[in-house]
């Protein structure tokens, strides 16, 4: 089945920016590529890495479950399937997929100590195996869902694959611009978002619930993390200025694309016009 226009992109951009993403990035020992969160009763850069896993931890407690199977929506290197490895008790089986080869090879050899954890699948999270219909009961998307070219058909598989109240989480940047208003010069750094970001859409909060729910998927709760995402550091004045004058280096150099995406996310955060967001979600009875 021909995957959605993009996925091919999204893995080409994982495959050249990992290793500068672990090299020059701060997520530290964890293993995590996603956005650090400076949460109250967060001490420290490892902390605040890992607070997106902690989340995630917290809503499997929340459930109740004692064992089961979860699965990463977009793993990367294996850094929450790590902290989470570490810290579940009980008869969990973990996994995880990504588009990204490199990152496949990577997120496996980390996690290949833990017995509970299966290798990294290469797979399309808008194309996952017949098999696992129904099989998972906990899934989530950390930063992934919004490279999905088709959200339709991403929660119509998370749907498939999930129990009956089965819960997904979703922790992600949402514009607040709605997805039908149409790009204008002074939304320079929404069209950066898409094009560096490798935004798949353009989905707000709401509109994200939309979708989940003619899928089939109820809204358990959400919350806006924005305030605790660290904006305006010393990092990101450099990134800003690289951004003015290397336009030469952006167009030779995927790095420095991501780097002008990030930049237009803080822009979007520091504007207003950005969320980040987690949002949790119920599989609903048919």
């Amino acid at each position: 089945m021909e995957r959605p226009l993009g996925t091919d992109r999204i893995s080409a951009y994982y495959d050249n920016n990992t290793w500068w993403f672990h090299k020059l990035g701060k997520a530290g020992k964890t293993g995590n590529i996603h956005a650090c969160l400076r949460a109250p009763g967060v001490q420290n850069t490892e902390q605040a890495s890992d607070y997106a896993n902690l989340r995630i931890l917290d809503e499997i407690r929340e459930c109740g479950l004692t064992g089961g199977h979860l699965l990463d929506l977009g793993c990367g290197t294996g850094g929450t399937l790590a902290y989470l490895a570490r810290q579940l008790q009980g008869d969990f089986h973990l996994a995880g997929v990504t588009v990204s080869p490199k990152q496949a090879r990577i997120a496996s050899a980390r996690i290949r100590r833990w017995a509970s954890v299966q290798p990294v699948h290469l797979l399309d999270f808008h194309y996952l195996p017949q098999e696992w219909t129904s099989l998972y009961h906990f899934a989530w998307a950390i930063e992934s869902f919004v490279h999905s070219t088709d959200p339709e058909r991403f929660f119509s598989e998370c749907f498939r694959i999930l129990q009956p109240g089965g819960r997904l989480v979703i922790m992600d940047t949402f514009p607040a611009i709605p997805e039908e208003q149409p790009l204008s010069p002074g939304l320079q750094w929404l069209e950066d978002y898409m094009t560096h970001w490798h935004a798949g859409h353009r989905l707000s909060v709401s509109e994200t619930e939309e979708k989940a729910s003619d899928a089939g998927f109820s809204l358990l709760h959400q919350t806006d993390l924005t305030p605790w995402v660290e904006k305006g550091r010393p990092r990101d004045r450099w990134i800003a200025w690289v951004n003015h004058l290397g336009g030469s280096l952006v167009k030779r150099h995927t790095y420095f694309q991501s780097l002008k995406g990030g930049h237009a996310v803080q822009q979007g955060f520091l504007h207003g016009q950005l969320t980040y967001t987690a949002m949790v979600f119920q599989k609903q009875e048919r």
